[in-house]
């Protein structure tokens, strides 16, 4: 009895070690990124940029800017989302926060941070979205077998003149027109009430077409007119 004891007492350690090893590769991590190694940029960097993998197998690019340096992490475990950071000239952290690639908007919470690397302000993106949020949208477009990383999808958000929070979705419905067009699936969704406010398919030409007119978009529903 006294073995087994010990033996569930050691494997706890070792467990409870792997995690804080883990942790602290974590934490080393988040301190490297909060600095922008301007020597090692310049000593790597291959017309204009530097790739490498970072200590959690995420694949980072680094490049300068126009005021400075960003860094652009791409997160292995989270869909189509990057984590970005922005920094001074002198290196030091500007911005930081997660976008989501697929749309080219900002999600969650960014810190925004002074020249002398002080945080004076932090803005959650998600906050309007919070009754319909990103992840309701992919689930959504998942039910409707649309291809999340097909060529023609796209996913955008915005508050629009109302202030209203909108999403915009759209995919190829994988059918062509009698013109040989593509057929796009549009959804507009409220986020405030968390409905799908209209549906309508809109068509183009895979390649120009300069002697035939694209078809007029057809409307599903419109919730939107009243």
């Amino acid at each position: 009895m006294k073995k087994i004891i010990l033996f569930h007492l050691l494997c706890l350690l070792s467990s409870c070690n792997g995690q804080n090893k883990e942790s602290q590769t974590e934490k080393e991590q988040i301190k490297a990124e909060k600095k922008f190694d301007i020597k090692r940029f310049n000593e790597n960097k291959k017309n204009g940029e530097y790739i490498y993998t970072d200590s959690l197998g995420n694949q980072v690019t680094e490049i300068t800017t126009k005021r400075g340096y960003g860094r652009y992490v791409s997160l292995k475990n989270e869909f189509n989302v990057k984590f970005l950071y922005h920094f001074y000239s002198t290196g030091i952290l500007k911005e930081e926060g997660k976008v989501f690639d697929g749309g080219g908007f900002r999600i969650g919470t960014w810190n925004f941070y002074d020249e002398k690397g002080i945080l004076i302000k932090s803005i959650d993106y998600d906050k309007p979205f919070e009754k319909y949020p990103l992840e309701k949208v992919l689930a959504y477009m998942k039910s409707r077998k649309a291809e999340l990383l097909g060529m023609y999808t796209r996913i955008y958000r915005k508050i629009d003149e109302k202030g209203v929070p909108m999403w915009y979705i759209s995919w190829d419905a994988n059918q062509r027109t009698k013109e040989d067009c593509i057929t796009m699936i549009n959804i507009e969704i409220d986020a405030q009430k968390g409905e799908i406010v209209k549906e309508y398919y809109s068509f183009f030409w895979e390649y120009n077409n300069p002697y035939d007119k694209v078809p007029a978009p057809v409307i599903i529903f419109d919730k939107t007119k009243k």
